[in-house]
């Protein structure tokens, strides 16, 4: 079986929508419970109850299905911060399943959004004012040092600065910048919105115009930065793009 094979290659969003795909029965569940414990090893636990759930779609007796997918309800919306729960800025579990949530500076870290290859984003608040934030991190120790490290500091800092500085309709606002847990951290304004995974694919490309409608209201002139993007028309309705920014 496909998911099988994909998950003994450690691909296990791959492997859950493989499984996903089939009648879920006795044996599709066995199946289904490994890649579950997988996502949790991995502290991926919002991963791990959407697994859970699926499967208690089907019997929610299996096992210990309903201790496991409460476990990963009480823990997919918090993170723990540093790479372990030993770390001091990490999520704390309590007596009787409850979580304490961590803190980078004055937010409280509600989930994680997600990561790229360097860094991770999550949903923060400012417990004193209310404030729903969202937090880019970067856990720079761990990629650099020396000279590099300090660096990698000043311009992810410079970057928080530069971005402070903007004021524009379609730019997130920045509000706070700092290093707590040897995580730097940009605090910035929190918009709901759709992942642009949707739009990648080649059934469910935005059409040409909403593409140039989307690039006509983009800042004229940025400051320290600027925007570049590569479009390959796909027919003639349908545009794929790409962009990148640049700092000069």
């Amino acid at each position: 079986m496909m998911g099988l094979a994909l998950q003994g290659q450690g691909q296990l969003d791959m492997a859950f929508d493989r499984f996903r795909r089939v009648p879920i029965n006795d044996e599709v569940m066995a199946n289904l419970y490994n890649p579950a414990m997988d996502f949790e090893r991995k502290r991926q636990f919002n991963k791990a109850e959407a697994v859970y759930e699926h499967m208690a779609s089907y019997n929610r007796k299996y096992k210990d299905l309903e201790a496991k997918l409460n476990r990963a309800k009480n823990l997919s919306e918090t993170v723990i911060l540093g790479g372990g729960s030993s770390h001091p800025g990490g999520t704390m579990l309590l007596d009787g399943g409850g979580v304490e949530k961590p803190m980078l500076g004055r937010y409280q870290v509600e989930k994680e959004l997600g990561k790229g290859a360097m860094g991770v984003v999550y949903l923060g608040k400012d417990p004193k004012i209310g404030r729903v934030v969202a937090i880019k991190t970067m856990a720079l120790s761990q990629e650099f040092e020396g000279e590099e490290l300090d660096d990698a500091r000043e311009r992810f800092f410079r970057e928080a600065e530069t971005a402070g500085r903007l004021q524009h309709q379609n730019i997130v606002t920045i509000f706070d910048a700092g290093e707590e847990h040897d995580l730097a951290y940009i605090a910035m304004e929190f918009l709901k919105g759709r992942d642009l995974v949707d739009f990648c694919k080649d059934a469910s490309l935005l059409p040409v115009p909403k593409v140039l409608s989307i690039v006509r209201g983009w800042p004229r002139r940025w400051p320290m930065r600027t925007a570049r993007t590569s479009c390959t028309a796909t027919s003639s309705r349908r545009t794929s793009c790409t962009s990148s920014t640049r700092t000069r």
